[in-house]
């Protein structure tokens, strides 16, 4: 083999690597304002993420979320941005029962522990960020409820929860929508 097929070779890998690497794809979960003008995508304008732990009565593990605030990479904003996004944890077991392999609404209205509302402050752009600081114990988990105002933007997000307590918990949506979208402007 002579020296030019080793450095044709060389260069096809090369490029081959930089090919794949600039096809990569994040995942979001995508939420709109009220009055966005969303033609795919989610357009309820509330998501219930379940914290859901392996084990009874774990801690809360203090998720963190990444770009909770409009304004960011993934957001669509119409205008000037005007959706406020409200992150709440609530108990489960005061808004789902579970039974036979299903989950139902449960006949109350469950409260809210914590609440945090955040629009487009830099703090919460573009970064991870720990947006609850709550102690409590739970036999089913929690619940990370979404919900957007009346604004007219498209805001996503991601949530993770601290390395050290990934593996005692899931992260389940209960309502998914995808980050997926064609606004009308």
């Amino acid at each position: 083999m002579n020296w030019t097929s080793r450095f044709c070779g060389i260069v096809f890998l090369l490029l081959l690597s930089f090919t794949t690497n600039s096809f990569s794809q994040e995942v979001y979960f995508s939420i709109s304002g009220q009055k966005a003008k969303v033609e795919s995508g989610e357009k309820a304008g509330m998501y219930d993420i379940w914290i859901r732990p392996k084990s009874m009565n774990a801690v809360f593990p203090n998720p963190e979320v990444y770009d909770a605030g409009i304004g960011g990479y993934a957001d669509v904003i119409q205008g000037d941005a005007n959706t406020v996004t409200e992150f709440s944890i609530i108990d489960f077991d005061s808004l789902y029962v579970l039974g036979n392999g299903s989950i139902l609404p449960a006949k109350k209205l469950g409260t809210k522990s914590l609440s945090v509302s955040v629009t487009g402050e830099m703090l919460y752009k573009n970064r991870w960020i720990s947006l609850f600081n709550f102690d409590g114990n739970s036999k089913n988990g929690w619940i990370i409820r979404v919900v957007t105002n009346e604004g007219d933007d498209v805001n996503d997000f991601k949530i993770r929860l601290p390395s050290a307590m990934e593996n005692d918990f899931d992260i389940v949506s209960l309502d998914f929508s995808i980050g997926l979208y064609k606004t009308n402007t």
